[in-house]
């Protein structure tokens, strides 16, 4: 094997990219067994492809591997799975299906628009910090922030799935179920999602069309001082 083919190994097997293997294999598993009401070890898997997802971030950040197919792979591991499991809630919630695969659709489109707008603006990473959209500004202000509002809507999703089965233990004092709780708390963070997804796909579409646009007229510049 020549450099180039280790060099290649490396990244692929660098420690970011193996965890984003095992979360793979986890919602593979969790899917299957969520399409055969094994909905702990469903939820489960769920749950800690969450937490897998997390960490490979910070692997990537702590041990210095960061890389262009680390940071694609993600966001494509992130999309798949949130696909595939709003499949499930489909078959949960049939009255619901259109709007939840609606929602699918417009997340890759928007997701794939978003990621490729900050690759020719020759961006390091997805957090559109400097936008000039104040909804994405303030999404991605701090990193605290984000993840707080990328956590609740991964439980809004998780507790969709679960409350299909079981409410969770009654918390006192209120009379509802743990989990039917975090699903009502979670449902404004969902919404603001939904919100910034919106903003994504505006502010994407705005920055491919002025990069359009700028190429257009240099072209025109060059084919004026030519004659």
């Amino acid at each position: 094997m020549g450099y180039e083919g280790k060099r290649v190994i490396d990244i692929l097997l660098n420690v970011p990219n193996i965890i984003g293997y095992v979360r793979v294999s986890l919602y593979i598993w969790g899917i299957w067994q969520a399409h055969y009401d094994g909905y702990v070890i469903a939820a489960s898997m769920y749950f800690l492809n969450c937490v897998l997802d997390a960490a490979d971030g910070f692997a990537a950040r702590g041990l210095d591997q960061c890389s262009k197919f680390g940071a694609i792979f993600d966001v494509i591991l992130d999309v798949v799975q949130m696909t595939m499991w709003k499949s499930v809630l489909c078959n949960l919630y049939p009255e619901y299906s259109f709007f939840i695969m609606f929602h699918a659709g417009l997340t890759i489109f928007g997701e794939w628009i978003h990621r490729h707008s900050c690759e020719v603006r020759s961006s390091h990473t997805h957090f559109m910090s400097d936008s000039s959209n104040p909804i994405l500004r303030y999404y991605y202000a701090t990193r605290l922030g984000h993840d707080f509002m990328v956590w609740s809507y991964w439980c809004f999703w998780l507790m969709l799935y679960i409350t299909k089965y079981t409410n969770g233990p009654i918390v006192p004092g209120i009379d509802v179920g743990i989990w039917q709780l975090l699903l009502w708390l979670s449902i404004p963070c969902a919404i603001n999602r939904f919100v910034i997804l919106l903003a994504k796909i505006y502010t994407s579409i705005n920055v491919m069309c002025a990069i359009d646009l700028e190429v257009k007229n240099t072209y025109n510049l060059r084919s004026k001082k030519s004659y």
